[in-house]
């Protein structure tokens, strides 16, 4: 046997660089001494109280102490406990909560401040006034539609149940004058809002008594517009106002400024209850434009950005020839092709024609039909994919 001899050879290792995909770097400061969105966000929307504020024009609230608002309520609540009519009544299931009387209470003291919340909320002082607000003072309960809709702060209200003039209730004294304005800041230009209904010279709180200026109309929401604001307002006058100008201008044109209204009569004028609604459209709109206008209502449709595709290719690969060539074409085409296929199959007085099966897919296609073809005709009788949009 022939003997080896081991030699020892040292290896040094070599270090390539490589870039891992775990490794982070941080921009800007790292999180321990950076400063949070918060306190950014703080900075950027900071406000100066001198010029960022906003003036009450309203009445006064009445600045009630705990002792009052809380010691009462908390001595109604002993007095309930210990009350045994009110035990046995629970106990038989015959108890009935006076909600009337619930909200006549929360009406006297959070009203005016629940009321201002959601109209800051809605942007209706911003809108109307400016940079000026008021506590509703005054509730006004408004009823349309013979009485059965009501209007509170911001609820839906549909055109054809505002059709006709609303019925108007607050408290008053005998002596006192108001004017009620109707209007809404949207659907037209941003400075300008449109009027819907004005009576002055209210006295007390018979609405039938004052002078009406501007006539009722039913809420115009064009379609497409989504929902529009309509808002009344009540001011408290310290005199008679003579509107006689206001009521000439409104002959010609419905166009109106809350803000040039109150600041032009800010000495007689106080602004003390508010109520509105929204509205969006219904046919009665359209009615309104043909039989009392006798033109066509605009129309408005929402311009949504253009999807982005891939330029169009002759020869797409694995791609279905028909959805892909749909891709390319425009929406309203489509939508016409489907609307005429629909009107084929439906008479006006028996409504729709095609024939409704429990298993659709169970009538047999015609033989020699391409696969493509045989698709969309099982997805339009399970009213899939485009025929639920469509059809």
């Amino acid at each position: 046997m022939s003997a080896f001899k081991l030699a020892r050879v040292s290896f040094r290792p070599l270090y390539l660089p490589f870039r891992s995909k775990s490794s982070r770097t941080t921009l800007g400061a790292p999180p321990d001494k950076a400063r949070s969105l918060s306190d950014k966000l703080k900075d950027l929307c900071t406000e100066d109280p001198t010029v960022h504020y906003k003036i009450n024009i309203g009445y006064a609230l009445k600045k009630l102490s705990r002792k009052e608002t809380v010691g009462e309520h908390v001595k109604l609540l002993k007095a309930n406990k210990k009350s045994q009519d009110l035990e046995q009544l629970a106990r038989d299931n015959k108890l009935v909560v006076p909600i009337n009387e619930v909200d006549e209470v929360n009406a006297d003291i959070m009203s005016p401040i629940h009321s201002r919340a959601v109209a800051e909320h809605y942007g209706v002082y911003q809108h109307l006034f400016g940079d000026a607000y008021f506590h509703p003072v005054v509730n006004m309960e408004i009823l349309y539609a013979e009485e059965t809709v009501p209007v509170y702060r911001g609820n839906l209200v549909k055109p054809a149940e505002a059709a006709k003039q609303p019925s108007v209730r607050f408290e008053s004294r005998p002596e006192d004058l108001w004017t009620l304005v109707m209007t809404t800041p949207d659907g037209t230009s941003k400075e300008v809002e449109r009027i819907h209904w004005m009576v002055a010279n209210i006295k007390g709180n018979d609405v039938a008594s004052g002078e009406e200026i501007c006539q009722h109309i039913q809420p115009l929401p064009f379609e497409g517009l989504g929902y529009l604001r309509y808002i009344f307002v009540l001011y408290k006058q310290e005199e008679k106002i003579d509107y006689s100008d206001l009521a000439k201008q409104l002959l010609t044109t419905r166009y109106f400024s809350t803000q040039k209204f109150y600041a032009k009569r800010q000495e007689v004028l106080t602004p003390a209850g508010l109520a509105f609604f929204t509205s969006d459209w219904d046919s009665s709109v359209t009615d309104y434009y043909h039989q009392v206008l006798n033109q066509e209502p605009p129309v408005f449709e929402y311009d949504f950005p253009e999807h982005y595709y891939k330029k169009q290719v002759w020869f797409p690969l694995k791609q279905p020839f028909n959805l892909y060539l749909d891709r390319y074409r425009d929406q309203k085409e489509i939508a016409k092709e489907y609307l005429v296929k629909k009107l084929k199959k439906t008479d006006p007085f028996k409504g729709d024609l095609r024939p409704k099966y429990p298993f659709p897919n169970a009538i047999p296609i015609p033989k020699g039909t391409p696969a493509w073809l045989a698709n969309e005709i099982k997805k339009e009788r399970l009213g899939r994919a485009r025929a639920a949009d469509y059809l």
